[in-house]
């Protein structure tokens, strides 16, 4: 069989058409194979007659990817393949160029802001480094607050404050500031009656009127006393002064910036009104005039309507807009006023924690008939007085107050009443 086998296959071969197997064919043959394996597209030369006759198997230890072709697809079947949509291309937006009106109106917003931030800079700068006895985060303030930036500065003040109230109850004080000449009573033919205490029970010295200084035609020109003014608040701590109006002159002193003139607005009827008479009385009253004063009266400082009128609270002390837009009169904060009792003498007040009703209340406790509100807040709310001549011996009337005793010996920038023994100029 083997002999047999042999001789076929040689036949094959020699009776092939092909002619005789040779090692160029082979290499043309296995050329082919790595041609199809590399899937080169670089065309092959077609096979001679003889190389179709080689059988198409691949050669021992190699691989043939066979790939089949696709049959062409039938223009008369249906596709039933998902028709796949053109990508679309993105529009390519052209940028506008600006018309000239544009362009110009641009121009003329930045020039109108660059202005306006120039001449805010100018006023801002020179107003810090103009003389002042006010520090530079006070002053910031009132030049925004007077620059169109009150509403901001009021909101602001007014979430501080309110975050800052201070708390019902907590434990009673033991003691009081001491204030005036320590052992020096009331040495007078008519002295105001002590203050009656609001919480028992009472403290040594308060509600008791002392002397500040040297006697002025044999009585104290100037009385000063503290006491405890709410049962709910039991530390805070009023002071209050009475000033005999028979044996002092009040004069008003305008401030460097404010008011910016002698006249400083006309007096409108129906606020409340501290009013110096030429003769040389006082009287705190409800202004009914015209809005420039007569020959008699030497100045009026007019502030918001009054706050107790014939020795009652105005009725109105409830309503916030009537005392202070920044405010109003229910934020506890440092506030003064000044009153007049039966006898046309002076009373000044002030307390820190305080709204226009306890003010009011306190004036009220202190003999006041009729008072009006003056300063708020801690940096303007000042009471100097003097031990001796020439301005000697300054002390506060309560001693927590943000200014210091000399504040008014120099300018200020705020108008400011001073108290002269009557005669002494």
């Amino acid at each position: 069989m083997a002999a047999e086998g042999q001789r076929a296959t040689k036949l094959w071969w020699e009776d092939s058409a092909a002619g005789p197997l040779d090692r160029a064919r082979i290499d043309r043959y296995e050329a082919r194979i790595a041609a199809y394996e590399a899937r080169s597209e670089t065309p092959v030369a077609p096979a001679s007659r003889a190389e179709r006759a080689w059988p198409r198997r691949p050669s021992r230890g190699r691989r043939v990817r066979v790939q089949t072709r696709r049959a062409a697809p039938d223009p008369a079947a249906p596709d039933k393949r998902r028709p796949v949509e053109p990508a679309r291309a993105k529009p390519v937006r052209r940028r506008r160029r600006p018309s000239r009106a544009r362009i110009a109106l641009r121009r003329g917003v930045a020039l109108v802001v660059l202005v306006f931030l120039a001449v805010n800079l100018i006023s801002y700068a020179s107003t810090m480094l103009a003389p002042s006895n006010v520090g530079l985060g006070v002053r910031s303030i009132e030049w925004l607050r007077d620059h169109g930036g009150a509403w901001l500065v009021n909101d602001i003040e007014r979430i501080y404050y309110s975050l800052n109230a201070p708390s019902k109850g907590g434990p009673a004080l033991k003691s009081l500031p001491k204030v005036g000449l320590q052992g020096a009573g009331v040495q007078s033919a008519y002295a105001p009656p002590p203050i009656r205490p609001v919480i028992a029970p009472a403290l040594p010295r308060e509600g008791i009127w002392r002397r500040t200084g040297p006697l002025v035609n044999g009585a104290p020109p100037l009385l000063v006393t503290t006491f405890r003014p709410d049962r709910e608040y039991p530390q805070m701590v009023a002071g209050v002064a009475w000033i005999d109006s028979s044996r002092t002159s009040l004069q008003l002193y305008p401030g460097r910036y404010e008011p910016p003139g002698q006249v400083y607005a006309p007096l409108h009827a129906g606020m409340a009104t501290l009013i110096g008479y030429r003769g040389g009385g006082v009287d705190v009253r409800t202004w009914a005039g015209g809005p420039r004063p007569g020959p008699s009266v030497v100045f009026a400082r007019q502030n918001l309507p009054l706050i107790v009128d014939n020795g009652v609270l105005n009725p109105r002390i409830g309503e916030g807009s009537q005392w202070g837009a920044t405010l109003g009169n229910a934020i506890r904060v440092w506030r003064s006023g000044v009153g007049v009792d039966t006898h046309g003498n002076l009373l000044f007040a002030a307390a820190n924690d305080q709204t226009a009703e306890s003010l009011a209340e306190i004036l009220q406790r202190a003999g006041a008939v009729r008072a009006m509100e003056l300063d708020i807040n801690s940096e303007w709310v000042t009471f100097n007085f003097y031990g001796g001549w020439g301005a000697r011996f300054p002390a506060k009337l309560l001693p927590d107050m943000h200014r210091e005793a000399t504040r008014y010996l120099q300018p200020d920038d705020r108008d400011f009443f001073a108290v002269f023994a009557r005669g002494s100029g």
